[in-house]
């Protein structure tokens, strides 16, 4: 195995934790079905289905289950009970000739390939499901079809959570460059350094310190977006200094940063 292979491997099981847990239960369950009424066809499907995490995208979510369906110990399938998994999620959508579509994800084990009617099933199902919910049924590509996540909105919530809502609907910073993110960061740091540290030489007012907290929730979103750690943004009383002249704050208040942020 490569280094790679490794890495993905690690990927999976730490990201696809909950869909291997479900999918060793239903293997282990179906194992004991199959022994305790013998058929001579079987056609074993594990159905999932996503109302709250919208980690497992459509293409993660494929790559996960295809994964640990093709996974093998002494040249046998790990998950060998497992025709087909579907997968139903209602935390990501596209739109489809105008109308919002949900998507409905066909994994299938190797066994199909030697057993067609198995595969005209699956169709059967899903086309069902669709008649059920009175709506049309499109086949797509999932690695063209892009899917976007829908939110969930409680009635009620925090404020930091309505902040990051609402730069999940307007990321404006996801095309700062990582030097551009950075000064914001700064700046953030210098609102909230003059408003909370005692004995500072200006104080904010309430909209500079509001926007300081809701800005710094969507700095959080977007850095965990781009994977970079919050140490990387360490800040240096000489950048504090350049981030109060870029905001036009007095010379004495830069003076300050210089000699008291160290």
């Amino acid at each position: 195995m490569t280094e790679s292979e490794d890495v993905s491997r690690l990927f999976i099981d730490r990201i696809g934790r909950g869909i291997k847990s479900h999918m060793r239960k239903a293997n282990k369950q179906l194992a004991a079905h199959e022994a305790a009424f013998p058929r001579q066809n079987m056609f074993k499907v594990l159905v999932l289905v996503n109302e709250d995490h919208e980690v497992y995208d459509p293409k993660l979510s494929a790559q996960i289950i295809q994964d640990l369906l093709l996974r093998c110990e002494n040249e046998s399938p790990i998950y060998p009970h497992i025709d087909t998994v579907i997968f139903f999620t209602e935390r990501h959508a596209a739109s489809v000739n105008s109308k919002i579509a949900f998507p409905i994800l066909c994994v299938e084990s190797a066994s199909i390939e030697s057993t067609e009617w198995k595969r005209t099933l699956t169709d059967f199902i899903v086309s069902r499901w669709a008649q059920w919910n009175d709506v049309p049924l499109y086949k797509t590509d999932f690695g063209e079809q892009g899917f976007a996540t829908i939110d969930h909105i409680p009635e009620q919530m925090r404020r930091q959570e309505q902040w990051e809502l609402n730069y999940k609907r307007d990321p404006y910073m996801r095309y700062f460059t990582d030097e551009q993110l950075r000064e914001r960061f700064d700046e953030i740091v210098c609102i909230s350094a003059l408003a909370f540290i005692r004995n500072s030489p200006l104080k904010p007012d309430k909209g500079a310190i509001m926007w300081s907290m809701s800005c710094m929730s969507h700095m959080m979103v977007e850095m965990g977006w781009r994977g970079i750690p919050i140490t990387n943004f360490k800040y240096t009383p000489e950048r504090l200094a350049s981030a109060a002249k870029r905001m036009g704050m007095p010379i004495e208040v830069i003076a300050w940063f210089k000699s008291e942020m160290s």
